[in-house]
């Protein structure tokens, strides 16, 4: 079907009501469930549960923009974290399911595709995890616009934030307007979640948006994952905190050596590239950090928001359609497979 072959000739649309009254089903059972942050719900409810008129209003065409964006964006923030709930549960399920030798030897049954499903649903988890802190960073800049440098409505970024929360800010010079004082709070209560300066945790995003990358771009084959046996005798998925990581080049093969080969240690070369939590420990530990991040964040945005909606609706709107690229595509043509 093409969009020509749709009655496009019409006078009215029919859509759910941009005002409520009442917190929705799909809100709700996540947010008794545990997976939403209790803050960012606590939001959700402050605006009349995404009624247009508590965002930025609907009088105008500006204020319809704004806040029909603004609410699509929380939308979307949340369903990246009910996802990642469900995709935290499908990496663990998978990983008891997949192929070990000791499966083969005592004659346990095993799924062949496990692996490949579990790959699969950490893929999707790490593009669900940085959609949550790539929306958390839309909205930063919707509350407190032109506050953090590099944020653009319609095109934050959370790697921006990362930039802006690893160094200290500025003293202000002059008066501070509020939404200047709200981005030093949110500067001083994200920094040490962010960008821990010591610890395990130490440059926790930055590997987070490497994988999110590389299985995005490159597929999640492009990596080695490796299964290590713990003194329990359970075998554990490790992933790879090196880029890029190709265990192949120390191996050897045959008779035949062609050039010096100097030994390698394997638990120095693993304790080196691997992630020291297994696949399993690790999704649930990256949900667990974003949804801590998202909820100190709103801790900031709620009381932004009690001394006032969304502000600068006019210029947010400009800068909103002026990055809104038009592109020339109408469809596929046949006989282009």
């Amino acid at each position: 079907m093409k969009l020509t072959d749709c009655n496009l000739d019409f006078d009215e649309v029919w859509s759910s009501p941009l005002e409520k009254d009442e917190a929705e089903a799909d809100w709700i059972e996540p947010q008794t469930r545990g997976e939403l942050p209790a803050n960012f719900f606590s939001f959700y409810r402050t605006t009349n549960y995404l009624s247009l008129s508590r965002i930025a209003g609907f009088a105008t065409q500006d204020q319809r923009l704004v806040s029909g964006y603004f609410a699509r964006v929380m939308r979307g923030l949340k369903e990246c974290l009910v996802e990642s709930a469900e995709l935290v549960v499908e990496v663990s399920e998978q990983g008891r399911n997949a192929y070990t030798p000791e499966k083969s030897i005592t004659g346990q049954e095993w799924d062949r595709r496990a692996s490949y499903k579990q790959r699969s649903a950490f893929r999707l988890l790490m593009i669900d995890l940085c959609g949550a802190l790539d929306s958390l960073a839309e909205i930063t800049e919707l509350l407190l616009p032109g506050s953090v440098p590099n944020l653009s409505a319609g095109w934050s970024s959370f790697s921006s934030m990362y930039t802006w929360l690893m160094k200290p800010i500025p003293a202000p010079q002059g008066i501070v307007v509020p939404s200047t004082h709200f981005a030093e709070q949110l500067h001083q209560r994200l920094a040490p979640l962010v960008v821990p300066t010591a610890g395990p945790e130490r440059q926790w995003f930055e590997l987070l948006r490497l994988l999110r990358n590389k299985a995005a771009h490159l597929g999640h084959q492009a990596w080695q994952n490796v299964g290590l046996q713990a003194k329990s005798g359970e075998i554990g998925i490790f992933i790879p905190k090196a880029w890029p990581f190709v265990p192949e080049e120390h191996a050897t093969y045959g008779t035949q050596v062609p050039e010096p080969v100097q030994p390698v240690s394997f638990n120095a070369y693993l304790e080196e590239s691997l992630v020291h939590a297994d696949i399993t420990e690790f999704s649930s530990s990256a949900l667990g950090k974003v949804k801590s991040v998202v909820d100190v964040a709103f801790e900031v945005f709620l009381a932004a928001f009690a001394i006032g909606s969304v502000n600068d609706v006019s210029e947010t709107a400009r800068r909103l359609r002026a990055k809104s690229p038009h592109f020339a595509f109408e469809y596929f043509e046949a006989g282009t497979s």
